[in-house]
């Protein structure tokens, strides 16, 4: 997108929806079997409806083609876990019509760029640009630039009371507990790379 004005354009609106909109759960499974993540997608669904207090009390739930292998598989996953609260499910869902979804494959697209820089897979840079409150012109590590974006959108408890820092490091929130889900037959290298990338999020000052 880099070179195409009008595409660069349409991500940074896109960007300005998650940060004024949305709210975060990361879900990590191996990419075998094929159909892995929609195994545990609603696992991580329950974990926030667990832990989070949302104004409504049902909700539509929409998952893009391919998460699982059909309809009915996806009914199966669903029926496997006794959600907290009532959902309706949309299945197989084209994100030409239903636009929220590709809302979701840019956070995505995003969280994966951040959990392969922890795997060490990345090591590209940006320029902070405009508005970073930092030199327009300053190369920074993309997995950065992605971390800030995101680090105050995700599903997490509330901060520790101030009085309890001992320095502004301590001004972290636990995500782990309500919005990450790791599929527990991940390889070990990368449950580690997921909680350390997504098991808390520091929100103090990085200028």
């Amino acid at each position: 997108m880099a070179t195409n004005p009008k595409l660069v354009h349409a991500r940074d609106l896109l960007k300005s929806v998650v940060a004024k909109h949305c709210g975060i759960g990361v879900v990590i499974a191996p990419d075998a079997p094929r159909h892995a993540l929609g195994e545990e997608a609603p696992c991580g669904l329950n974990k926030i409806l667990s832990t989070i207090s949302f104004r409504s009390k049902s909700h539509n739930v929409f998952f893009d083609q391919g998460i699982f292998s059909s309809r009915s598989a996806g009914e199966l996953s669903v029926r496997k876990v006794a959600l907290a609260q009532p959902c309706h499910f949309h299945f197989e869902q084209d994100s030409k019509r239903i636009l929220g979804i590709q809302i979701a494959d840019l956070i995505a697209h995003m969280c994966a760029a951040m959990l392969l820089g922890q795997l060490g897979l990345v090591n590209k840079t940006v320029k902070a640009g405009d508005n970073s409150e930092y030199d327009p012109n300053l190369e920074v590590e993309l997995v950065f630039e992605l971390w800030a974006t995101l680090r105050y959108r995700f599903f997490a408890a509330p901060p520790p009371p101030v009085d309890t820092w001992k320095s502004q490091e301590d001004y972290q929130i636990d995500v782990e507990s309500r919005g990450l889900q790791v599929a527990g037959h991940c390889e070990q290298k990368l449950k580690d790379a997921a909680t350390l990338r997504f098991g808390s999020m520091y929100l103090g000052c990085i200028h």
